[in-house]
């Protein structure tokens, strides 16, 4: 019996990994003409052939088989990279007008209150005055200062995922 619940939910899978692969493809044929990449998959699309530590790294790679300008899917949305300063020039200087655009972010939607714009508190004035007023205080009372020499500072910036993160300092409030 177990044998049968096993074989016939793994008939379920497959017809729903062949449904979604066959709907994705006649999105994706509605959506206009997009540059070559890499076939994504159903649902999380070229996400696996990334590297989570490098990712820069992982589209430099696939810019070699695909050419500069080519089309990944982050998820179910297609997302289109330029790996080099001519395509980068081209798509914003030289096609400024269709690439002038932005494209519809959902998170972006639930982040402004549904699409209707940012929403005004009465005593958002009052917060920021309040935070104002304690910062004031505390520099008012404290001197800050480095536990360090001003030398031994390191100024450089580490590589992290899409960009440079500053290190971290560490800071003494002294009081007055």
């Amino acid at each position: 019996m177990e044998i049968i619940g096993a074989s016939t939910l793994l008939l379920i899978v497959c017809i729903v990994f062949i449904v979604l692969s066959i709907t994705q493809a006649q999105k994706g044929k509605n959506k206009g003409k997009l540059p070559p990449g890499p076939t994504p998959l159903p649902i999380l699309g070229n996400i696996l052939q990334l590297d989570t530590k490098e990712v820069h790294k992982s589209l430099i790679k696939l810019s070699e088989k695909y050419g500069p300008v080519y089309t990944i899917h982050m998820g179910t949305d297609p997302v289109v990279v330029l790996c080099s300063c001519d395509a980068v020039k081209e798509a914003l200087i030289d096609n400024a007008e269709e690439f002038s655009g932005r494209g519809h972010l959902p998170l972006l939607d639930k982040i402004t209150s549904g699409g209707h714009g940012k929403r005004i508190c009465a005593g958002e004035g009052l917060a920021r005055m309040e935070l104002f007023l304690f910062l004031t205080t505390i520099l008012q009372n404290f001197t800050l200062r480095s536990p360090v020499d001003r030398v031994e500072i390191d100024l450089t910036p580490s590589m992290s995922g899409f960009g440079n993160v500053p290190p971290n300092y560490e800071v003494a409030f002294i009081p007055r």
